[in-house]
């Protein structure tokens, strides 16, 4: 299926970065600070990761590490799944719902050039929203009915 928009289109370019070496407290006012969910881990300047605002409660918080001594390189997950830039939104959409991801790197040529995020998605295609339901907080339904009022 092909929605006609393409990543780079809606992508944000604007990525948060952070080093590998980054302390979990520095990521979390990073978050704060720039009103994103997720941080891209650089080592040597390419991504190699991604820190969530779940990882940092699941990984950090819940198992009551001190945020202030814990770095991003045990935390992160390294398992970066991407997309390139000129694919179809619809291809974005399959793969987060497939990997459970709501955060994709948009990576061309091993070069970070945007984020794309299930928000992203439903802001252009709304009608997509089941099949971006995969990990919401709400279920179907209700977030059938949230998105029938925009």
């Amino acid at each position: 299926m092909e929605t006609g928009y393409k990543v780079y289109e809606i992508m944000n370019r604007d990525v948060q970065t952070a080093e590998c070496e980054t302390t979990i407290c520095e990521i979390a006012n990073q978050m704060k600070t720039a009103k994103v969910g997720s941080i891209i881990i650089l080592k040597e300047n390419s991504p190699i990761g991604i820190i969530t605002e779940q990882d940092v409660v699941r990984k950090v918080v819940a198992e009551k590490n001190n945020p202030n001594e814990t770095i991003v390189d045990g935390v992160a997950d390294e398992n970066l799944i991407s997309i390139e830039s000129t694919r179809d939104i619809y291809d974005a959409m399959i793969l987060m719902g497939n990997s459970e991801i709501k955060h994709l790197p948009v990576i061309d040529d091993g070069k970070l050039v945007g984020i794309i995020t299930g928000k992203d998605i439903m802001r252009i295609e709304p009608h997509l929203v089941e099949m971006l339901a995969f990990k919401s907080s709400l279920d179907k339904e209700e977030a059938k009915k949230l998105f029938k009022k925009l």
